[in-house]
């Protein structure tokens, strides 16, 4: 109380309660100061300001204004933080202001995933990744894929020792590229080496592979054919001169077959000459005989046309005549003289007689008594010469007459 008669309560104290407490809205008796910013300015940022346990704080139901947070609204509401005026009007770390709103930094959301951490920089105005891998840009949006591979966490191929990822192509020289070399990295990448196509081989693909040769490794060698598909086959006698030649040569494109053995001919020794036996090609054929020049034993030839039949001798080196009639001989050109050759041997020969051309004899068919004998068709018809000593010049017609009469009767 206060006043002369002690009759005045100050407008901060409670009539109701003896002027001995403060009155609602004010704290701290005796002083009773008034909860209003005038004399809580730290309470500024509170939308409602009340009593609480004789303490003057913002009411927690009316809140604080945005951006802050606490009994007294004197803190920042998360994730804001105080400028340099204290004023919760900039971003905590970690957070950007966008629109008026701190926006969180995030690997996903500012980094495309590809940071290994992301905060702010000091200003507030963007976030800032730490890349991963060789990922680079504000975003982690870039990789030179000239080197890295598309997830950027490996060397390209034709590059080597990650990260640096040198180039082969400027660590790696004398690779033969003009046949078609490429010059790659190890599986490991940590190395470079020479790649060869097809045919190639050797460190810098320089040589070709057996069995081919040329500039491009694009012929095959001596004793090999090209394939249709471009491989070179082993030429071999038994595959390319049936089994039958002396040597096979080729000029690295296709197979030949120069010498063929025995009697084969033909580009692939398969062909045999029907005068040799098909069995090797190496004897006469059937009825033939001289290997190689095997000659057909031929009647007319062989025979001198006087055989029913001609046929080679078991060792194929002459030809065996079945002669005709009473013709003999190898070859059949011999007819005994008791027949007649000029009737083809059939028929008996001159002084030849009977059925089996019995030769006609002075001594036994003119009892010695002639000179010469002779026989004439098929019967014993003799002309009588007679010897200059048995006849005179007194010798008559008779005498000759008696003389053959002899004769006859005797023959007979």
């Amino acid at each position: 109380w206060s006043g002369p008669s002690c009759s005045v309560c100050s407008e901060q104290f409670d009539t109701s309660l003896d002027c001995g407490s403060c009155k609602p809205g004010y704290v701290q008796y005796p002083l009773c100061v008034k909860c209003e910013l005038a004399t809580h300015p730290h309470l500024a940022n509170c939308n409602s300001i009340i009593v609480s346990n004789d303490e003057c704080i913002c009411d927690p139901v009316m809140g604080c204004i945005s951006y802050y947070s606490g009994t007294y609204c004197d803190k920042c509401e998360s994730p804001y933080s105080k400028d340099d005026q204290q004023v919760c009007a900039t971003c905590s770390p970690g957070y950007v202001l966008v629109n008026n709103v701190c926006e969180e930094c995030t690997i996903n959301g500012h980094c495309n995933g590809r940071a290994s951490s992301v905060t702010t920089n000091a200003q507030r105005t963007h976030c800032v990744c730490s890349c991963s891998d060789q990922w680079s840009g504000e975003t982690c949006s870039t990789c030179d894929t000239s080197k890295y591979v598309a997830a950027c966490n490996a060397c390209q191929t034709g590059h080597i020792n990650y990260p640096n990822c040198d180039s082969c192509q400027s660590l790696l020289s004398g690779c033969n590229t003009a046949a078609g070399a490429e010059i790659v990295s190890t599986a490991s990448q940590t190395d470079c080496l020479c790649k060869c196509p097809d045919r190639f081989t050797g460190g810098n693909c320089d040589s070709c592979v057996h069995p081919y040769q040329g500039a491009l490794c694009q012929y095959c060698k001596d004793g090999y054919e090209m394939l249709p598909s471009g491989e070179c086959s082993l030429c071999t006698i038994d595959k390319h001169c049936s089994g039958n030649a002396a040597l096979v040569s080729s000029d690295g494109l296709s197979c030949s077959c120069p010498v063929c053995q025995h009697q084969w001919s033909g580009d692939s020794c398969s062909d045999c000459p029907s005068k040799y036996s098909q069995d090797g090609c190496q004897s006469c054929s059937y009825n033939r005989i001289n290997y190689p020049d095997c000659v057909i034993c031929d009647v007319n030839s062989h025979c001198s046309s006087h055989a029913h039949s001609v046929s080679a001798s078991s060792g194929a080196d002459r030809c065996e005549c079945e002669c005709k009639g009473n013709w003999i001989g190898d070859d059949c050109s011999i007819c005994p003289a008791k027949y007649d050759s000029n009737n083809n041997c059939v028929g008996c020969g001159v002084g030849y007689v009977g059925p089996d051309c019995r030769k006609c004899l002075v001594t036994t068919d003119c009892n010695d008594h002639a000179v010469s004998v002779s026989a004439k068709g098929t019967g014993l018809e003799m002309i009588v010469q007679f010897a200059q000593r048995n006849t005179t010049p007194t010798t008559t017609v008779l005498d000759v007459v008696l003389v053959m009469s002899d004769l006859i009767v005797g023959s007979a």
